[in-house]
């Protein structure tokens, strides 16, 4: 953990949600939703205290919530340490950290034709979808 004032990540989507998306105008004037650098650090660094337990054959069973993580200088890590729960466990976590994110990153802006950022939806996929062999995210 780092030596700053830590926040939970409840606190943290609270008062920086806004800055996570922004809109760009395309060529063809139709607009699309682009994921800032704050957004990045955020999406990248939570989707890494998963895939770090994952990888020790950890995770939460889906019993978490965002009060669970903190967030340093934009960095999210965990604060609830994971146990093993098993394949099924990591397969909770993943739902729920999916249904989560989705939340964070839709925007119904009436300029959109899309509610999510471009490739956003192919990488909750693949979360939906990691290979985990004998209790280990591989």
């Amino acid at each position: 953990l780092c030596d700053c004032r830590t926040i939970t990540l409840q606190q943290y989507v609270n008062a920086a949600r806004q800055t996570f998306l922004t809109v760009a105008l395309l060529p063809d004037q139709n607009h699309s939703l682009e994921i800032t650098p704050e957004g990045c650090l955020f999406l990248l660094t939570w989707t890494k205290c998963f895939t770090e337990a994952f990888s020790k054959g950890k995770s939460w069973n889906g019993d978490f919530t965002l009060a669970d993580f903190k967030v340093c200088r934009g960095h999210v890590q965990k604060h609830k340490k994971p146990k093993k729960f098993g394949d099924e466990g990591m397969k909770n976590d993943m739902e729920k950290f999916v249904e989560e994110i989705e939340l964070v990153f839709r925007s119904r802006d009436s300029r959109l034709r899309f509610t999510y950022p471009p490739y956003f939806s192919d990488f909750t996929f693949r979360l939906r979808n990691l290979e985990i062999i004998q209790n280990v995210l591989s």
